[in-house]
C-alpha cells in the first residue's frame, strides 16, 4: 500500500486554524452586540479572511493529504461556496422579504457541514486505526462522533427553546455550550491527528473502505480533465454574462413619468407659487431596470425646485422632505431647496456606519431570547415629520422643523442606540441609549435601556436632570418642565393622593406643590400652584419654554394661541368666574 509523507502535524495546524478562526469570529459578533466593534465593512473583511483561509486549507489538503481527506475538503469547499453566497447577499442587500430566512438557512447549512466535517474526521482516524489493527480505537472514535452529534443537537435545541420561550438564562447557557463546543473541537482535532501521525500519516486508499466516503469522492464533472475545463469555462461564461447584464440593469436608472412631467416647461409654467409658501419643491423617484421579482429593484429620489427650476437629479437614497426652514436630510448631510449642502455631519461614522446582515440577525436572536423590548426603528432625521402631522391635525398649523431646540434625535445602526445631533453638525449625545422618547420640541426626553427601564430624563444638552426615582408618575411637557410625584399630602381636610413638584429643563427644582395641570395647545402649560400642603389657596401659572409667563390667583386656566408657524403670540385666560380674556406674553390684558 502506498502511503504519503507523515504530514499529520501540518494538517493538525490547518484544522486548528479553522476552529480558532470560527470561534473568534463568533465571539467577536456576540461581543459586538454588547459593545459594538463590527460594522458592515469589517464584517465583509471577516468574510474575505474566512474564505481565503478555507481556500488555503482546501488547496493544502487536496495537494498534501491525498484521497484520504477527499470527503473532508469537499465539505470545506461547500462551506466556501455558502460563505460567498452569504457575502453577496449582504452586499447586494435585496429587498425580498425571504432574504433573512435564506440567510438563516445558509447559517444552518454551514453549521451542519461543520458538524459533519468532524464526523468525517473521526471516520478517517478510525479507518486508519482499523487498517493498522488497532480495533479498540475504532469504537472510541465512533463514540466520540455520537457524542459530538448529540452535543450539537443539544446546543441547537437550547438556542431554539431560548428564542421561543424568551428566557434570558438559556442565552447564557448557549454561550457556555459554545465555549464547550470549541474545546470539544480542539480535542477531536488533537486526538484524530495524533492517531494519524502515530500510524505514519494519511493513507490514500483508505477512502474506498466507506460507501459514504466513496459517494463523497465522486467527481461531479467526470474523470477527464478536458471535460472538466470545458464545463468550467462554459459555467464561468454564463455567470459572467449574468453578472455584466445584471450590473447594467441594477445601476441604470430611467426617468419616471412623474419626473418627465414635472421638469417639462408646460408644467413649470402652469405652477402657481404663493410667495409665502414654503413648499416650493416637488419630489420624484426614478427606478432602475431590475425586475420586481428579483428584490433588487431600487429607487433613487430627486426633487425639482418649482421657483428656480433646478432639478437635483435622482441621487438620494432617502425620501427628501423639507421642513419649514427649507432644509432636508439626504441620508448623508443636510441640503437646502437648491440641493446645496448646508450642514455636514462632523462625525459621520456614528450615524452612517451600518451593521451587516449577519450582525442584524444575531442581534435579533439575542434580543428576542433575552426578552428585550423591541422598538420599530425610526429614521430620526425625518422623525419630526410625524410631529408635523400631529400639529396639523390637532392645532391647525405647521410646526415641523428637523431641529427642535437645536438638536435632532438619530439612530445609529452600528451602535444600535439613539443619540442627539446638534444643528452645528456635532454629536451632542452619543447613541448610548436603547430608546429616547422626547417631547415635541426635544427640550426634555426620557431615556431607556434595553429592557425599557427608564434611566431618567435629559435636556437638549444631553444632561441628566432627573434620575428615575419617580418614573411611575412623571410627566414631561412641551413647555420645558417635568412634573413628578414626590409624596402624598393633605389640603384642608382633603387627602391628596399625589403631590407634584416641578423641575425645569436646566435642572432647577421649583418651590411649591402643583396640581390640575393641562397642556391643551402647543407648548403652553397651565397648572395650579399651592404654597404648602395645608392650604387650599392656589395661583395659576402659564409656563412656556421652561419659564413662568404669568402667575395669578385671578385665573383658573390658560391656553396658548399661536401663529401659522407655531410661535406663541398671546394667551387666552379663563377667570375663576368663567370669563375669557386675552393676555399678552407678559400677562397684560389685551383690549
Amino acid at each position: 500500500m502506498k502511503k504519503v509523507n507523515n504530514n499529520a502535524g501540518a494538517i493538525k495546524g490547518a484544522l486548528y486554524a479553522i476552529a480558532v478562526f470560527n470561534f473568534l469570529n463568533l465571539f467577536l459578533h456576540v461581543f459586538s452586540f454588547y459593545k459594538p466593534i463590527i460594522f458592515s465593512e469589517i464584517d465583509y473583511g471577516l468574510y474575505g479572511v474566512k474564505i481565503l483561509l478555507y481556500f488555503l486549507v482546501y488547496r493544502f489538503l487536496k495537494k498534501e493529504a491525498g484521497n484520504k481527506f477527499h470527503g473532508f475538503y469537499k465539505l470545506i469547499k461547500a462551506t466556501i461556496l455558502l460563505d460567498i453566497v452569504e457575502l453577496i447577499i449582504s452586499i447586494v442587500n435585496s429587498s425580498l422579504k425571504c432574504i433573512p430566512y435564506i440567510f438563516m438557512l445558509l447559517v444552518l447549512l454551514k453549521f451542519a457541514l461543520n458538524v459533519f466535517s468532524y464526523v468525517v474526521l473521526n471516520y478517517i482516524a478510525s479507518v486508519e486505526a482499523d487498517r493498522c489493527r488497532k480495533y479498540e480505537l475504532i469504537n472510541r472514535f465512533k463514540n466520540v462522533s455520537e457524542k459530538w452529534i448529540a452535543f450539537n443537537i443539544l446546543l441547537f435545541c437550547n438556542i431554539i427553546i431560548g428564542f421561543v420561550s424568551r428566557f434570558p438564562l438559556l442565552i447564557g447557557i448557549s454561550y457556555a455550550l459554545l465555549i464547550i463546543r470549541f474545546i470539544f473541537e480542539i480535542k477531536m482535532i488533537s486526538s484524530t491527528m495524533s492517531v494519524i501521525g502515530f500510524f505514519c500519516g494519511p493513507m490514500r486508499l483508505a477512502i474506498y473502505e466507506s460507501s459514504m466516503a466513496k459517494y463523497m469522492s465522486r467527481d461531479f464533472f467526470g474523470k477527464h480533465k478536458r471535460e472538466k475545463w470545458i464545463i468550467r469555462i462554459c459555467m464561468l461564461t454564463i455567470v459572467g454574462i449574468i453578472f455584466v447584464y445584471g450590473s447594467h440593469l441594477y445601476f441604470t436608472y430611467d426617468h419616471s413619468e412623474h419626473h418627465e412631467r414635472i421638469i417639462s416647461d408646460e408644467y413649470l409654467n402652469s405652477v402657481q407659487i404663493d410667495p409665502d409658501d414654503k413648499e416650493i419643491t416637488e419630489t420624484y423617484v426614478d427606478w432602475n431596470r431590475m425586475p420586481e421579482w428579483t428584490g433588487l429593484k431600487r429607487g433613487r429620489v430627486g426633487f425639482v425646485n418649482l421657483v428656480t427650476r433646478m432639478d437635483s437629479g435622482a441621487q438620494y437614497n432617502e425620501y427628501i422632505s423639507f421642513d419649514r426652514t427649507g432644509i432636508a436630510w439626504t441620508g448623508k448631510n443636510y441640503i437646502d431647496q437648491n440641493a446645496k449642502v448646508v450642514l455636514k455631519i462632523n462625525n459621520p461614522f456614528l450615524i452612517m456606519a451600518k451593521a451587516s446582515h449577519r450582525q442584524h440577525i444575531l442581534r435579533y436572536v439575542i434580543k428576542h431570547s433575552s426578552n428585550y423590548r423591541e422598538f420599530e426603528l425610526e429614521d430620526c432625521f425625518l422623525d419630526s415629520e410625524s410631529i408635523d402631522n400631529y400639529y396639523k391635525n390637532n392645532f391647525g398649523y405647521d410646526q415641523w422643523t428637523i431641529f427642535g431646540n437645536g438638536i435632532v434625535k438619530f439612530y445609529s445602526d452600528f451602535y444600535d442606540g439613539y443619540g442627539f445631533l446638534g444643528d452645528d453638525g456635532n454629536v451632542v449625545l452619543p447613541p448610548a441609549y436603547y430608546y429616547i422618547r422626547s417631547n415635541l420640541n426635544n427640550s426634555l426626553s426620557f431615556i431607556y435601556d434595553r429592557h425599557y427601564h427608564c434611566k431618567g430624563v435629559i435636556n437638549a444638552k444631553g444632561k441628566v436632570i432627573m434620575h428615575p426615582y419617580y418614573k411611575d408618575d412623571t410627566y414631561v411637557f412641551n413647555a420645558g418642565v417635568i412634573l413628578y410625584s414626590k409624596s402624598s399630602y393633605n389640603v384642608g381636610e382633603e387627602h391628596r393622593p399625589f403631590g407634584y413638584q416641578i423641575i425645569d429643563y436646566e435642572g432647577n427644582i421649583w418651590e411649591g406643590y402643583y396640581e390640575d395641570f393641562e397642556e391643551p395647545y402647543g407648548d403652553l402649560l397651565s397648572v395650579h400652584k399651592y404654597a404648602d400642603t395645608k392650604t387650599e389657596d392656589y395661583t395659576t401659572l402659564a409656563i412656556h419654554d421652561g419659564k413662568v409667563l404669568v402667575e395669578s390667583d385671578k385665573y383658573e386656566r390658560f391656553r396658548g394661541e399661536t401663529d401659522k408657524d407655531g410661535n406663541l403670540i398671546y394667551i387666552k385666560a379663563t377667570t375663576k368666574s368663567g370669563d375669557e380674556i386675552k393676555l399678552d406674553l407678559e400677562g397684560n390684558i389685551i383690549e
